[in-house]
């Protein structure tokens, strides 16, 4: 039996940051055709594996579920749906961000801001709306889990405080690091 190629299909939102990756991927393609053609050429096996789409990952994870044409250009159902959403503004000074990431979370609009109170406490709960439903979906299209990168102090995807947002699933289980922590929501 021949062992099929492991595929990971992107999504993301923002235009800005889809137009890095799309320019990253066309560079790797250049580089891929660039190499020798042995069949050690990593470059043109991640061509391969890799696709990326700009959109809404909750509309692309339910029209996978809907759309039978999908299955040509994603590999659906996927086993595993990792989620890596912008973390959440830091509230302390003194963790702030690094100067390039801070550069990106002020063009993506995700920057901390001296907004007034009320003001910010709607965006928070848009914000843990919106990652609600994007667990959902991750949730209702993976066949075996979900990933999703946390910072590693922060509550799980769609909680605040005691607050569970429409009975967000709670994680199977954690992988933490040092500054990062996976939540882990097994789906079968």
């Amino acid at each position: 039996s021949t062992v099929q190629p492991l595929r990971l299909h992107m999504v993301e939102r923002d235009p800005l940051v889809a137009s890095l990756l799309t320019d990253a991927m066309r560079r790797l393609d250049i580089l891929a055709n660039l190499e020798d053609s042995n069949e050690e050429n990593v470059a043109k096996l991640l061509t391969k594996s890799l696709s990326m789409e700009e959109g809404d990952a909750i509309s692309v994870l339910e029209r996978m579920l809907t759309d039978a044409k999908c299955i040509e250009s994603v590999p659906y159902p996927p086993d595993i749906v990792y989620l890596d959403p912008m973390f959440p503004p830091r509230k302390k000074k003194a963790s702030a961000v690094k100067k390039d990431m801070a550069m990106l979370h002020s063009l993506l609009g995700t920057a901390a801001t001296n907004e007034d109170k009320s003001e910010n406490e709607e965006t928070e709960k848009v914000r843990l709306e919106e990652e609600q439903k994007l667990l959902v979906a991750a949730c209702n299209a993976a066949t075996r889990r979900v990933v999703v990168k946390r910072p590693a102090n922060a509550l799980p995807l769609g909680v605040c405080g005691e607050e569970n947002y429409n009975d967000s699933p709670e994680p199977s289980y954690d992988v933490r690091g040092n500054i990062n922590r996976w939540d882990v929501y097994m789906t079968s």
